[in-house]
């Protein structure tokens, strides 16, 4: 991915093989990260299977002062840790564990996981996601796009991001 003018970029641990903000899902998360911050109003984030913790670093180094980062996968938990200290993102809070353990509610949640897990924990994400906030999910085929929404009933998209066959969007409560 080149670079765009005047923009950092984040350094991942070399030998990774996801995670590394190549992949369209995570920089279209990425771009709605960037886009929702610079919007105002999120004093808050949660990064669901946070992985190689890029996501979290993006939200930690545009300025948002608590950041969440959680994965059910406890042993990426160093990785994460790691690069997050790289990109000198100090401050984000790593949990090893599913969004069930998370009781909080946060201005924007971000889920870059597959779509049969988005649709499984939709009632999860959708209780962390505060009143007013967005919720970016990503990581689901064009084709899953419906089959995702459709499980969160009354809800917006109010973004879609679609290239190279993958799928990115933002919700919103209706109303």
């Amino acid at each position: 991915m080149p670079e765009a003018p005047g923009r950092e970029v984040l350094v991942i641990e070399p030998g990774m093989a996801f995670g590394t903000g190549q992949h369209e899902t995570t920089r279209t998360c990425l771009e709605e990260i960037e886009l929702a911050v610079a919007s105002g109003g999120v004093r808050t984030a949660l990064d669901v299977g946070t992985g190689s913790g890029v996501l979290a670093a993006a939200l930690a180094r545009l300025g948002v002062p608590r950041v969440v980062a959680l994965d059910v996968d406890a042993a990426v938990l160093p990785l994460a840790r790691a690069n997050l200290a790289l990109n000198r993102a100090g401050g984000v809070t790593l949990v090893g564990g599913g969004v069930g353990c998370i009781r909080a509610t946060f201005d924007l949640v971000v889920a870059n996981l597959l779509a049969d897990i988005l649709v499984r924990e939709a009632d999860a994400l959708r209780a962390r996601t505060a009143d007013g906030g967005g919720l970016v999910v990503s990581g689901l085929l064009e084709s899953q796009a419906e089959v995702v929404v459709a499980a969160y009933p009354g809800w917006l998209v109010a973004d879609d991001y679609r290239e190279e066959g993958w799928c990115t969007l933002v919700l919103r409560r209706a109303g």
